[in-house]
């Protein structure tokens, strides 16, 4: 799946449409296929042309793109908007760049094989295609529903640059990692939680290079803080590889990931086994010597209690204060069973032996 680095590759590919000259025109391809299920209506393609809009924006958040569409003779008019997603295998490509994808074989042929639309803005074009079909292009009235419902971008909204070599994170986005039950992985792959944009391997990138283990709890401020760190500097570089073309690092562990199921398994470039485990409901390569489940304490805000996550391999189980006091048993002594007095027995009537029997069933009590 395109993750960030992919996606602001693709956001500059179109970058080239805006315009405030060249009205924008859609051409549909691929008719003799069924296009994604979320995708333009014909409707939708005569409405664009029809309003003579003009491309004035391309925007990206996260994974999705947004493309702000103007009316060229009247700019203060209401805008619309063209929302595109990626989905698995989408991409987008021009006449002199088609973006390589893992999941997809190299070509050069352009238009690619499985593109379903062309963007045209006098002498600019480009397309999308999408073989498993499960990106979307929607024309919608505003863009605040699908971009306001995302995490602060992953490399535009969390780290500022203050001075040369200095930069400071967002301490809203460095609480929402902290303290938490989620295992990190889980917690960097939710697009509406901490940060959007970060994929599967992404998140396998950075925890390998913090030598973290992706189901680690539980993290310190300064632990979120420089997860934050590692993730900047690693887009930093993937989106630079990108516009140079040119391969990730080789030390990177992207370029060793993808030897699961085979006879021999695959090592990091320094000759560490990877294995692959399930992580926030996704595959995720790790190098189990280096990448360890450590044991972390955290303060609980509601109880003051310290929770304490043990090592999986043990049976020891962290619970609050209050869920030990659920489960704990009280015992309550049993109250004495009070014997029976036999029948035809005889009664005393003398006040001091009353006395003396009330208290015989624990201490004799003294009569005064």
């Amino acid at each position: 799946m395109p993750e960030l680095p992919e996606v602001e590759q693709f956001r500059s590919l179109l970058a080239p449409l805006i315009s405030n000259e060249h009205v924008l025109t859609l051409e549909r391809h691929s008719l003799e296929k069924a296009p994604p299920r979320k995708f333009l209506s014909d409707e939708d393609i005569a409405d664009i042309h029809l309003s003579k809009l003009v491309v004035s924006e391309v925007l990206r958040k996260g994974k999705l793109i947004c493309m702000v569409l103007s009316s060229k003779n009247a700019p203060r008019k209401k805008k619309k908007y063209l929302l595109v997603h990626m989905g698995m295998t989408g991409r987008i490509s021009n006449a002199s760049r088609i973006p390589k994808l893992m999941e997809l074989a190299e070509t050069t042929e352009y238009p690619p094989p499985h593109t379903y639309l062309k963007f045209i803005a006098g002498p600019y074009d480009a397309c999308f295609s999408d073989p498993r079909k499960f990106g979307s292009v929607l024309l919608k009235d505003s863009m605040d529903d699908d971009f306001d419902v995302l995490a602060p971008d992953a490399w535009t909204e969390i780290v500022t640059k203050t001075k040369p070599g200095e930069m400071l994170v967002d301490p809203t986005t460095i609480a929402k990692l902290s303290e938490q039950k989620l295992g990190i992985k889980a917690l960097l792959l939710d697009q509406n939680r901490a940060v959007s944009g970060v994929g599967n391997y992404l998140a396998d990138e950075i925890l390998y290079q913090l030598e973290m283990h992706p189901d680690q709890k539980y993290l310190t401020s300064q632990q979120a803080e420089t997860v934050l760190r590692k993730l900047f500097d690693i887009l930093n570089v993937a989106i630079d590889c990108y516009a140079k073309e040119e391969d990730f690092p080789k030390e990177w562990l992207f370029h060793y990931r993808w030897g699961k199921g085979k006879k021999e398994g695959p090592k990091d470039c320094h000759g560490r086994t990877i294995t692959f485990l399930t992580s926030g409901g996704r595959t995720s390569a790790i190098v189990p010597s280096i990448q360890k489940l450590k044991a972390q304490k955290t303060t609980s805000m509601n109880s003051g209690t310290q929770v304490i996550t043990k090592n999986p391999t043990t049976s020891t189980t962290s619970k609050t204060k209050t869920e030990v006091e659920s489960t704990t048993k009280i015992r309550v002594p049993q109250r004495p069973i009070a014997r029976k007095r036999k029948a035809g027995g005889s009664s005393s009537t003398n006040p001091s032996d009353e006395q003396h029997k009330k208290g015989s069933r624990r201490s004799p009590r003294l009569a005064s």
